[in-house]
């Protein structure tokens, strides 16, 4: 079992980019292992609820002021 929130974020983090980095060690660009990642996350979230609430975190993420 993991200590704190903190180690359990810094070792999520660190399985996120070890398998970004197998990923592009594939072939795959940075981009591209990115979104294979959030796309396969996507799939398997179970409930529509959460589908949702991941879908407007991520629609959130796309305004930039730059844009008007």
């Amino acid at each position: 079992m993991i200590d704190s929130h903190e180690n359990m974020q810094d070792r999520v983090r660190g399985i996120i980019e070890r398998t970004l980095t197998e990923l592009t060690d594939i072939g795959m660009d940075s981009e591209g292992a990115a979104a294979l990642l959030a796309i396969q996350g996507t799939i398997r979230l179970e409930t529509r609820e959460k589908r949702r609430e991941v879908a407007q975190f991520v629609a959130s993420t796309l305004y930039d002021p730059a844009d008007r």
